[in-house]
C-alpha cells in the first residue's frame, strides 16, 4: 500500500437527473462547475440502488446495506459499519455533509 494519500470525494445528489448535466450530454442548463469536476474525476455510469427513496439510498451507499427493504426510514444501526470507519482505520479522512446529518450520529 502507497504511504501517499489520496483524496476521494464521494457525491451523491439523489435527486439530480446526470442527463441534465453537460458533463453527460445534457444542454439544458449550464453546470460549468461539475462538468470540470467530472472531467477530472471518476465517474461510475452504470449502478444501481436498492432504494429509490432518497435518504434509505443514502444508507444503502453508506453502508451497503438494503435497509429500505426490510424498514421504510431510520438513522444507522449500532450494528452497522458505515464505509467511512473502515476508511479511516486505513488512515483516510472522512466528512459526511448532508442535508439529514442526525440519520447518520
Amino acid at each position: 500500500m502507497t504511504t501517499t494519500p489520496k483524496n476521494v470525494v464521494v457525491l451523491l445528489l439523489d435527486s439530480l437527473n446526470r442527463h441534465e448535466m453537460g458533463a453527460y450530454g445534457g444542454q439544458n442548463f449550464d453546470t460549468p462547475n461539475l462538468d470540470r469536476l467530472a472531467a477530472r474525476s471518476v465517474r461510475f455510469t452504470n449502478h444501481h440502488t436498492g432504494s429509490l427513496p432518497c435518504i434509505p439510498a443514502r444508507h444503502d451507499i453508506l453502508v451497503g446495506a438494503w435497509d429500505f427493504l426490510w424498514r421504510p426510514w431510520g438513522s444507522i444501526e449500532l450494528w452497522e459499519e458505515p464505509i467511512t470507519a473502515s476508511l479511516r482505520r486505513e488512515g483516510v479522512i472522512t466528512q459526511l455533509i448532508t442535508d439529514h446529518p442526525h440519520l447518520f450520529e
